[in-house]
């Protein structure tokens, strides 16, 4: 008797150390999609989504196979026609993602297309807590504009063009921006993710 509770206790543990694997499995696999993927903004419902991003893709020099995955985000039943769905695109590798997020917003001929980093649910989390920041702060400081920015809390005077990193009070970080290096930004040089003017 003893000896079958034994080897139920084991089989359980087994069980659980399978499952707790493949989970982590799982979200290593999801971290490494986000990694290599971005979102884009506004591309119109009517095009063939495939075409619409690949066409994309060769106006800004990428190679025709530089995306393994493209795909409109939500379902259909949500289309309203006054905002399109957003869409997935799996790059690659992350470099060829960064380059894309840094030419598409380079790009003049994008009608009002832009792209953004795809988030997991903590960075998703980060995101929103910056925002809700971002959107206290400029409630506060009607002389300055706010934004958030590759994960990191931004600010500027309105009168100047230089955004500079700030913690989460509000306050000018000393850390350099984590993409360019620099303690400060010039306006053009990161990508859209949200502002506060």
């Amino acid at each position: 008797m003893d000896d079958s509770k034994e080897k139920n206790a084991k089989s359980r543990a087994l069980a659980e150390e399978l499952n707790n694997r493949a989970k982590q499995e799982a979200l290593e696999r999801d971290r490494l999609e986000c990694k290599q993927s971005a979102i884009l903004h506004n591309l119109h419902e009517n095009y063939n989504t495939h075409i619409g991003v690949t066409s994309l893709l060769a106006d800004l020099g990428f190679m025709q196979n530089s995306a393994v995955k493209i795909s409109r985000l939500g379902s259909a039943n949500q289309l309203n026609q006054s905002k399109p769905r957003p869409v997935k695109i799996q790059f690659r590798s992350e470099v060829l993602k960064i380059d894309f997020l840094r030419l598409l917003n380079r790009f003049s001929k994008r009608d009002d297309m832009f792209a953004t980093q795809d988030l997991t649910k903590e960075e998703q989390n980060k995101e929103y807590q910056l925002r809700m920041k971002r959107n206290d702060l400029a409630s506060k400081n009607p002389e300055h504009n706010y934004r958030v920015r590759n994960g990191m809390l931004q600010g500027k005077a309105k009168s100047s063009e230089t955004w500079t990193n700030l913690d989460i009070d509000g306050n000018p970080k000393d850390n350099a921006d984590p993409l360019t290096h620099n303690p400060t930004i010039s306006t053009s040089s990161n990508s859209i993710n949200s502002e506060s003017k």
